[in-house]
């Protein structure tokens, strides 16, 4: 993806702020049309704005969608749509005519009255019995990696569940990037292994799952928090697998070349924009290895007054 194809035009209607000195300082007349600032500026995705003072300014939208076609990405303004989430169908009808258009923003969020009152359930922490405690304990430290498998198929909604659980792993911002491309497809496996120098000493891995992160959604700064996201949901996947008698170990993919990278992602179709964090070999164990014993936790935990 060039850099260009990241870059979105605000788009308002022509003319609609011209004069309009004091709330946007644009002294000057402009009827360049927003089609034509794409043009202009070489950007190939635009937000349409119709309605930026929200003084239900009527515009042709369909006219302006037509205008639209040669872009790669369209989205629209849906002001109030917080209060009547009914506003957003428009768009999708829209959608149907115009495929180009994939999104929509909710923009300025207007504070006071106007909003609808919902209730929301306080919840309190959750009073574990001892016995839970002790069950809650066991199933968390039963976690250990393991390399020898069955030859035994998983079920695709043992898949699911499992990943619905690694989802709700904490993520910044609730951005929740990361994905999970699973097969257990022999023949990619076989094409897989060669790229991953963490997988070593394996008998009948049975799925390899693609730890990625969705790497569009992060700026410059926190570009390292996709890694942390990724992992944080990798932790959650093994230890729900673990529910259904599904072990694992986590496979290092750093070293990997550019080369390896392209490979594993064109044969199992991953997006330009995802980044592999990580692979996770998993199935039904042949039998559960003694786990490593840990250091004293003297050695993890610091309590600083």
């Amino acid at each position: 993806m060039k850099l260009r194809d990241k870059f979105w035009l605000w788009g308002h209607p022509e003319g609609r702020y011209n004069n309009n000195i004091d709330n946007y300082g644009c002294p000057d007349v402009s009827r360049m049309t927003p089609m034509e600032a794409c043009l202009y500026l070489g950007v190939r995705n635009v937000f349409m704005v119709p309605d930026g003072d929200h003084v239900d300014f009527a515009v042709n939208r369909r006219q302006y969608n037509k205008s639209f076609t040669t872009l790669k990405e369209v989205g629209w303004e849906c002001f109030n749509a917080g209060r009547n989430p009914e506003l957003v169908d428009v768009n999708i009808e829209d959608a149907k005519d115009f495929k180009n258009i994939g999104r929509v923003v909710f923009d300025d969020f207007v504070r006071g009255g106007g909003y609808k009152d919902i209730p929301v359930e306080k919840r309190k922490p959750i009073d574990y019995t001892n016995e839970e405690q002790e069950t809650i304990t066991k199933f968390i430290r039963s976690r250990t990696s393991c390399r020898n498998f069955e030859k035994r198929q998983i079920s695709e909604q043992t898949i699911k569940d499992i990943v619905s659980f690694a989802v709700d792993a904490p993520n910044g911002c609730c951005r929740q990037t990361a994905r999970f491309y699973i097969t257990q497809n022999q023949t990619k496996i076989s094409q897989l292994v060669p790229n991953i120098a963490g997988i070593t000493n394996f008998t009948n891995i049975q799925g390899l799952v693609v730890v990625c992160a969705e790497s569009s959604f992060y700026a410059l700064k926190d570009k390292n928090l996709q890694y942390v996201d990724a992992s944080l949901s990798a932790e959650n996947f093994i230890l729900a697998a673990g529910m259904y008698g599904i072990y694992g170990t986590m496979c290092n993919f750093f070293h990997a070349s550019p080369k390896q990278v392209e490979s594993c992602k064109k044969i199992l179709s991953i997006k330009e924009t995802e980044n592999i964090v990580m692979f996770i070999a998993l199935g039904y164990p042949v039998y559960i290895p003694e786990k490593p014993i840990r250091r004293e936790l003297d050695c993890f935990c610091k309590i600083v007054e």
